[in-house]
């Protein structure tokens, strides 16, 4: 897997990021931070809490990563990369964040459906 990218690998990726966001709510402070911590939790395959401090807090960055995911932005990002023929290395590079969002929604989801709720 591709780790590293060029600048202009980022600019496309940046720019592309941001075409594929609502265009409503908080977007965030630093994309090129988040989607490193991102690529650096699925890489490294390790737990939110512990990404490194050098992303942020762990939670903020979960909390980003799980607002955009239920509005489907991650889809979005990978289809719009994917249709770019000169960026197909991105979505290799990226692809394993996808397959890892997949995993920890169906993970969420049924944690969610088995905790108890707050009705009588």
């Amino acid at each position: 897997m591709l780790t590293k990218m060029t600048d202009a690998d980022w600019v496309t990726v940046l720019k592309v990021f941001e075409a594929s966001r609502s265009r409503r709510g908080d977007k965030g402070r630093d994309d090129k931070k988040f989607l490193s911590a991102l690529h650096y939790f699925v890489v490294h395959n390790i737990t939110w809490r512990a990404l490194p401090a050098e992303f942020g807090n762990w939670n903020s960055v979960w909390k980003r990563f799980w607002r955009l995911s239920q509005s489907g932005v991650f889809e979005a990002f990978f289809e719009a990369l994917a249709a770019m023929s000169d960026t197909a290395h991105l979505v290799q590079n990226m692809a394993g964040a996808s397959r890892r969002v997949r995993q920890l929604e169906q993970r969420l989801e049924k944690v969610l459906a088995t905790e108890p709720s707050d009705a009588p």
